[in-house]
């Protein structure tokens, strides 16, 4: 009887380690990808504050061109006048 407990016991102890090691490979495996994550999140961040920043200089641009420039026209045409 004792024999027939003790291999069932390493039977079920084998199961345990193989279930140990494929834990350890799914954790590894998701540290991995969350590395993964980490990476491609911080290089679409970058590139959206990129072109937050282009957008914010051609606006800053079209204003300055189109407002700006057409209220300051007639200062500087009298100026020029004077």
């Amino acid at each position: 009887m004792l024999s027939k407990y003790t291999a069932a016991i390493g039977s079920r102890k084998e199961v345990l380690k193989g279930d140990i090691q494929t834990l350890q490979t799914i954790s590894k495996q998701i540290d991995e990808f969350r590395k993964d994550m980490v990476h491609d999140f911080q290089y679409q961040h970058d590139r959206s504050d990129k072109l937050l920043l282009l957008m914010g200089q051609r606006g800053e641009k079209y204003i300055d061109d189109k407002f700006c420039n057409k209220l300051a026209r007639p200062f500087q045409e009298r100026k020029a006048e004077k």
